[in-house]
């Protein structure tokens, strides 16, 4: 039995492989997002002194810029399109909100805190040399905001894959029953 006939909740206007592909690209995103964030945190994390300060900075930016941006819009672009073609619609379900909202804020969140922040750091490290900019009280602090940024939109994408693999199942996509 397939899965659009097993439950008349769930509904899709597109064609099943297409559909597929769209979910698949969807996880694909999702995961480079996260893998992209905790990449970027491990990175300002773990810069320890001001040999390496300059070279982490720029890829922690490049990487939030290009990667975590791109991201943040193609999960907006997927969330648009998933609640279009299936029968889980917009509104219907809090979860779907709720990841509707995160997938917004995050990626908001990621260009006001982090992005700024990385912005931030270049100009001082280039003005200030790194090793007196990573002596700076002030550098450290538009650090630790980065840092924050960073930790808080893990935590934001970690609840959205959460709700995502709990409530998915819980009766809007039921397995068909064995004989």
């Amino acid at each position: 039995m397939s899965r659009a006939t097993s439950s008349p909740k769930w509904r899709s206007i597109v064609p099943q492989p297409l559909h597929t592909v769209l979910r698949v690209l969807h996880l694909l995103v999702a995961m480079t997002w996260l893998g992209a964030v905790v990449a970027g945190l491990i990175a300002m994390v773990l810069v320890a002194n001001a040999d390496n300060l300059v070279g982490v900075i720029a890829v922690v930016a490049k990487v939030d810029t290009w990667c975590c941006g791109s991201c943040g819009i193609a999960m907006i672009g997927f969330g648009l399109i998933f609640s279009l073609i299936d029968g889980w619609g917009f509104f219907k379900h809090w979860w779907v909100v709720v990841k509707w909202v995160i997938g917004l804020v995050a990626p908001t969140l990621g260009g006001i805190l982090i992005s700024s922040s990385m912005t931030k750091l270049t100009t001082q490290a280039a003005a200030l040399g790194a090793q007196a900019a990573w002596a700076d009280p002030a550098f450290q602090s538009v650090r630790q905001t980065a840092i924050t940024g960073q930790v808080i939109s893990l935590v934001l994408l970690v609840v959205a894959a959460v709700l995502a693999a709990l409530m998915s199942r819980r009766g809007l996509n039921p397995r068909p029953a064995a004989s």
